[in-house]
Parts: C-alpha cells; structure tokens; sequence
C-alpha cells in the first residue's frame, strides 16, 4: 500500500477518533441523572455588556449571571434526563452563520468533587461539555431544542427580579 494512501487511512481513523467529533455527548453527562441537583446559570446576551458590578462571571470564557437557579426533584430529573439523551445531540458541524457559539446557559452538577458543566447555546443549536479540563462540542437535535426550552426558558438574559427560571 503507497505511503500516501496509509497517511490518508490514518487521518481518517485519527479524525473519527477524536475527542468533540461524536455525534453522542461524552459519557460523563450521563452522570447528571445521578446528581442530587442541578445549578442552572443565565448567560449574558451577545449584543449585551457584561454589568461591572461583580454580577456576572466565566466559564470556558462565556459570561454567566452570577445568581444560580438550583433545581431540586422532577424540574432536575427533567433537565437530567434532556442532557443525558442520546438522541437530543448530533455530530457537530462546523461552519454556522450564527455568530459563533455563545452559551445562553449553563448546567452544573458535581460528580467526586470536580464540576460537570453542559453550556448550551440555542442560537447555533450547539452543546458544549466540559469536565476534567476536556472540552466537547455537540450540535442539539431537531426536538432538543425545544426540550431544553421548556425547562429552562428561551434565551440568555438577566431574569426579571422574582421571575420563575424559564421567564426570559
């Protein structure tokens, strides 16, 4: 076989390998319907400045509210069970008109003290995972979405004052 056609073979392996290429979402996002809760954090809308007043902060360099939602019982086995499904994520493509990933919320949950975030983006219909310094990138299928909506609410933003979770 030509060298060339074996370095070809190999980058193929190597591409479909690689850590954020898996159309499923990494296996430590199972571990969510373990948890015995869930902290949901608002994202800073693109087109809004970050507050300076210490109300925000970053992970993975998005900006999130500072203020947590903790979510308890059947709203949290709700959300769990939307993270952990299989069939709520594709292979991600590279490519979108959409402005580039930019995390309308972020889910937390602890497993052996370490945390496990799924950062999600509904304007490129994008899930990144991050645990243990790993970083995976997924795009949400066709009905997750609107799965994930129902739960946490349509988009980044900072909640009106004494507004239930999903209110924008």
């Amino acid at each position: 076989m030509p060298l060339a056609t074996r370095l070809c073979s190999l980058w193929f392996v190597a591409a479909l390998a690689a850590p954020g290429c898996a159309a499923s979402p990494p296996a430590f996002v199972a571990t969510a319907r373990e948890a015995p809760g869930l902290t949901v954090y608002r994202g800073v809308p693109r087109w809004a400045q970050p507050p300076a007043d210490g109300s925000t902060f970053a992970i993975a360099g998005q900006k999130f509210f500072r203020e947590p939602k903790s979510l308890r019982g059947a709203e949290a086995r709700a959300l769990a069970e939307a993270l952990a499904d299989d069939a709520n994520y594709t292979k991600h493509v590279e490519g979108k008109r959409c402005g580039g990933f930019h995390a309308d919320w972020a889910v937390e949950w602890q497993r052996g003290g370490e945390p496990q975030r799924v950062l999600l983006c509904f304007g490129c219909g994008e899930a990144m995972s991050l645990s243990g310094g790993g970083t995976w990138l997924n795009d949400l299928s066709e009905g997750a979405e609107a799965k994930l909506t129902s739960i946490l609410g349509p988009q980044a933003g900072p909640p009106p004052a004494g507004a239930a979770l999903g209110a924008p």
